[in-house]
C-alpha cells in the first residue's frame, strides 16, 4: 500500500496501460500456474514471450546491452539475454501466483553459505544480506532462508511488485507482497520523504543481532553511489554499505540464480565484503563498492541472461 504521508504519491500516475493488460493476464497466469507443473514452466514462460515478440515494440533492453556489454561478449546475442530475462521475469510471477494454491510453489532451492551467516550473527552485530538483483531474487531467497530456520527483515519500497502507479501500488503489488510477507519477519517500508525513518528501524534491528536485506539497486534509498562493473558504471544506492559501516554488522552479498543442468535454484551467500575500518566513511564505502563489483562480475559472466541490471550499466 502507498504512504498517505509519501510526498511522491500524488506523482504517481494514477493507472496506465501495463496495470491494465497485467490485471487482464492475472487470472490467466494463475490457472496456467496451479495447473502445469513447475518444471514446465520455463518452457511454457519462453513460448509465451516468442509468441508476443511480433505485437510488441522493439525492445531497448536488447540495444543497451550491446552497448555496455564488454568486449569479448560477441558471441552472446543481446537478443538472447533479452528473450531470457523476459521468460524469466514471468516465471517469477508464475511463483507467486502458484504459491497461493494449497501447498505452495514448490522447488529444489538449494542454500549455500549459511555457515557464513551463522558466523556472523556469532559475532552479535546481526547481519545485511545484500540481495543481487536476479530476476530469481524474490521469492526462491525468502522461502529458502525460512525453510532453513532463519528469520529476517526486509527493506522494501511502495512501488515494489508490478507496478509504480497508484492503482498498481494499491491493487497489484500486494499480490506478490502478500505472499513473501509470509516468509518474512517484518517488511521495513521505505517512507518517502522520511527515508531516515526506515534507516533508523534497520539500525535497531541490526542492534538486536538481527538479520535485515536490501536489494542491491538504485531505487532503495535518496544517494547512489557508481559500482564498477565490468568496465561500466553501475548506479545502486549507498544505504546498505552505510547502514554496515554505521552498525559494524557483515555485508553479506547474495546471489540467486537457476542452474541451468539441475533447473534447481541456487541461492549463494557469498563470503562478507570486508572494508578497513581505520579509515574516513567516504574511503570504506570506495572499498566495499569495489569489492561488490567483483562479487556481481563473476556471477553476471556465470549468468548472464538472468541479471536485471543491464538497464542500469552505462559506460564513460
Amino acid at each position: 500500500m502507498s504512504n498517505p504521508g509519501d510526498p511522491n504519491r500524488d506523482a504517481r500516475d494514477p493507472i496506465v496501460a501495463s496495470d491494465v493488460w497485467l490485471a487482464v493476464q492475472m487470472p490467466l497466469l494463475l490457472l496456467l500456474s496451479w495447473a502445469v507443473p513447475a518444471r514446465g514452466w520455463n518452457a511454457l514462460c519462453r513460448g509465451i514471450h516468442a509468441a508476443g515478440k511480433p505485437f510488441r515494440k522493439p525492445n531497448a533492453l536488447q540495444a543497451r546491452i550491446a552497448e555496455v556489454r564488454p568486449s569479448g561478449w560477441d558471441s552472446v546475442a543481446p537478443g538472447d539475454l533479452v528473450d531470457e530475462l523476459e521468460a524469466g521475469r514471468l516465471e517469477h510471477y508464475l511463483q507467486i501466483l502458484r504459491d497461493y494454491r494449497p501447498g505452495g510453489w514448490r522447488q529444489d532451492v538449494e542454500i549455500e553459505g549459511l555457515d557464513r551467516l551463522r558466523a556472523a550473527l556469532a559475532d552479535g552485530r546481526g547481519a545485511i544480506l545484500w540481495v543481487d538483483h536476479f530476476v530469481f531474487n524474490g521469492l526462491a531467497p525468502k522461502k529458502g532462508l525460512h525453510a532453513a530456520g532463519f528469520a529476517f527483515s526486509h527493506l522494501s519500497r511502495p512501488e515494489h511488485g508490478f507496478s509504480k502507479t497508484r492503482f498498481g501500488i494499491r491493487y497489484l503489488n500486494p499480490i506478490r507482497s502478500r505472499i513473501e510477507d509470509r516468509y518474512l519477519e517484518e517488511r521495513v517500508l521505505i517512507a518517502r520523504g522520511a527515508e531516515p525513518r526506515s534507516v533508523r528501524r534497520l539500525l535497531a534491528l541490526l542492534k538486536q543481532n538481527r538479520v535485515v536485506s536490501i536489494t542491491a539497486g538504485a531505487w532503495e534509498g535518496r544517494k547512489v553511489a557508481p559500482v564498477p562493473v565490468m568496465g561500466a558504471s553501475l548506479p545502486i544506492s549507498t544505504g546498505a554499505a552505510s547502514i554496515a559501516v554505521a552498525a559494524g554488522a557483515p555485508l553479506i552479498p547474495v546471489a540467486t540464480v537457476r542452474d541451468e543442468g539441475s533447473q534447481a535454484f541456487r541461492v549463494v551467500l557469498d563470503d562478507p565484503i570486508a572494508w578497513p575500518r581505520d579509515v574516513p566513511k567516504a574511503e570504506a564505502m570506495e572499498a566495499i563498492f569495489a569489492a561488490y563489483g567483483r562479487h556481481l562480475e563473476t556471477w553476471i559472466a556465470s549468468h548472464p541472461g538472468q541479471w536485471r541490471g543491464w538497464k542500469y550499466l552505462r559506460r564513460g
